[in-house]
C-alpha cells in the first residue's frame, strides 16, 4: 500500500485513505468512517492494528505502518499467501440414525 509520501492521519481523505480502510477491512478491522476519510474508528482500526503487529502505536499510518498492512492484507487475499480460511460454511444434510 503505498501513501503517497505523505502519513495518512485523522481528517484526511483521498484514494490511499480509501485503500488503507480496504486493507484494514480485509484483516477483520471495523469502522464507521465513510469511505475515503480518514475519521476516529478508522484511527482506532489503525491503533488496534498496530499494537497487534507491535509497532508504535500513533494512529497514523507512516510508511513502515502501511507496509505492514499491505503485507498482511496481501497474505488474506485468495491465492495472496498461504493462510488458511478463518472460518468455514459446512452444507449439507444432518440424518438421524
Amino acid at each position: 500500500m503505498k501513501t503517497g509520501n505523505r502519513t495518512l492521519s485523522v481528517n484526511m481523505r483521498g484514494k490511499d485513505v480509501a485503500l488503507l480502510q480496504e486493507n484494514l477491512k480485509q484483516l477483520g478491522f471495523s469502522f464507521v468512517d465513510k469511505e475515503g476519510f480518514f475519521g476516529k474508528s478508522t484511527k482506532q482500526a489503525v491503533l488496534k492494528f498496530q499494537k497487534k503487529q507491535g509497532l508504535d502505536m500513533t494512529g497514523r499510518v507512516d510508511e513502515r505502518t502501511a507496509t505492514v498492512i499491505a503485507e498482511a492484507a496481501k497474505a488474506v487475499k485468495p491465492g495472496g499467501g498461504s493462510q488458511p480460511p478463518s472460518q468455514f460454511i459446512v452444507k449439507g444434510q444432518i440424518r438421524a440414525s
